[in-house]
């Protein structure tokens, strides 16, 4: 699709993509991996262990599943409703910059890997860790925006500029 303000959206969705793979799949597994390492040695991680670490697995899980679908359907309508450009002038850097910023808050927020983390420190089994690794890898492949959505927010904000509507300066531009 070409666009008239010259936004080079291979190059957006790569730096997204890249960023989207390190904070969420890269990060996440190189922790999972000294967990693992340490559980292979017979490190012991803590002493503390308590019985019901069942229900807090279920109940992170349910948090995890609740809080991302609604951040991230949220924070994916707002790139379609409100606009991220300041003016007609700087369209492509305005999209480009402001784009990533609200489409990793939406990859960012997927943090569920903590959970496993925090539920491995009180004696949970290793095998509840690596379960947050692969839901966040599934929320990661749910919530990544595809090149069609990008489209949809780059005609979005053409439009915005067409009927003269821009993005009130925030303390973030510099």
């Amino acid at each position: 699709m070409s666009n008239k303000y010259n936004v080079d959206l291979k190059t957006t969705q790569s730096r997204q993509f890249a960023m989207g793979m390190l904070m969420n799949i890269a990060c996440p597994i190189g922790v999972f991996l000294l967990f693992y390492f340490y559980h292979l040695k017979g490190i012991a991680m803590t002493q503390i262990h308590w019985d019901n670490v069942n229900v807090l697995f279920w109940i992170f899980t349910g948090i995890s599943l609740i809080y991302n679908a609604g951040a991230g359907i949220l924070l994916k309508r707002s790139l379609l409703r409100h606009p991220i450009i300041r003016s007609e002038e700087q369209f492509s850097v305005d999209f480009t910059k402001w784009y990533l910023l609200r489409s990793q808050a939406v990859l960012c927020m997927s943090f569920v890997w903590v959970y496993g983390m925090f539920l491995r420190l009180v004696g949970a089994r290793i095998e509840y860790m690596l379960f947050f690794v692969i839901l966040l890898f599934v929320i990661f492949l749910i919530l990544y925006p595809r090149p069609k959505f990008i489209e949809k927010v780059l005609a979005a904000q053409e439009h915005f500029v067409e009927e003269g509507k821009f993005r009130k300066k925030t303390f973030l531009d510099r």
